[in-house]
């Protein structure tokens, strides 16, 4: 088996916002495990370079790039898309966006790829990089991580006629757009919130992605709560699966300990129990790229909360 870079789901690890004097960025990267904004903009540089030379962008030249809500700056996003722009592609942008929605808009214009910046629940003093394919829909096999790491290793730095210009086709309202209608597209919605009027639904954003999705849900759709929702705060802080990940219940007296203390979605789940115990009360929880959700359910009985992970769910 040759060398990889990708882990279960693409890459992540702790940013470095300069990459250091006389270092390779994939060579900084494999020894410090940390990413640079040159760490982005090679390796965005050489999944296009193996784009062509396979001939998957002969239907299009065109590569979706979004990203969720870490990078304040810009630094990272603006590497990843002028390594594209270097590679001779054309990106873009959706902007901060779920994953999911990013690779939906791949399909719907036909691009490449799709190239996803983030790392995830991980906390915000870390990144990384998702990459979808258009001739598939699907993410890189560990075959394909081989041959682009393999060529990653290959590329001189700083890359041959790097420059400073950056140009990306704004379509993030039109993503947002496209992801909303495949929601929504359900003729009967209106009629079957109507017979959803007995639960509470809260949703946490966990600072991240989702957060674009749900301030566009109809007004009428009155059962949702949003929280965590404003992508000016940390991703991750205080909110998303992190913390949740191999936990099954929470009682009511764990909510005043470390680090559930401060979760604000976990505490007005309970409050709401506790003001409608008839009501169904539930929350969706979502990572800082909206890729997954784990459902919470309240119990009035046992006073604590069921946590249902993504596995869970999917065994449902």
């Amino acid at each position: 088996m040759g060398t990889r870079l990708q882990g279960t789901d693409g890459i992540r690890g702790p940013i470095q916002q300069h990459l250091p004097p006389s270092q390779h960025p994939v060579q900084w990267y494999m020894q410090s495990g940390e990413i640079t904004p040159e760490f982005f903009q090679l390796y965005t540089y050489s999944i296009c370079c193996l784009l062509q030379k396979f001939g998957l962008t002969e239907v299009s030249n065109i590569i979706v790039v979004g990203w969720d809500s870490r990078d304040f700056s810009g630094t990272f996003n603006n590497a990843a898309i002028l390594g594209i722009l270097q590679a001779g592609l054309a990106p873009c942008s959706v902007g901060i966006l779920p994953t999911p929605a990013v690779a939906l808009h791949m399909l719907t214009i036909q691009a490449s790829a799709a190239i996803v910046l983030t790392a995830s629940h991980n906390p915000a003093d870390q990144n990384g990089i998702k990459i979808f394919l258009g001739s598939s829909g699907l993410k890189l096999f560990p075959s394909d991580d081989e041959v682009l790491t393999e060529f990653l290793l290959k590329q001189p730095w700083p890359l041959l006629g790097s420059n400073n210009f950056f140009d990306a086709k704004d379509e993030s309202a039109a993503a947002q757009k496209n992801f909303m209608k495949h929601l929504i597209q359900n003729q009967d919605n209106d009629m079957i919130l109507d017979q959803l009027e007995s639960i509470n639904i809260i949703t946490d954003s966990a600072f991240g992605a989702c957060q674009v999705i749900v301030q566009h849900f109809p007004k009428n759709w009155r059962i949702f709560q949003h929280y965590n929702a404003d992508c000016s705060q940390e991703i991750n802080r205080f909110s998303g699966v992190a913390d949740l990940e191999g936990t099954r219940w929470l009682s009511y007296q764990s909510l005043k300990k470390v680090p559930w203390k401060d979760y604000a979605a976990l505490h007005q789940l309970f409050q709401n129990l506790q003001k409608n115990p008839e009501i169904l009360q539930l929350s969706w929880i979502f990572d800082g790229d909206g890729d997954r959700c784990f459902i919470l359910v309240a119990d009035s009985t046992r006073q604590g909360i069921h946590i249902l992970s993504g596995d869970a769910l999917m065994l449902l």
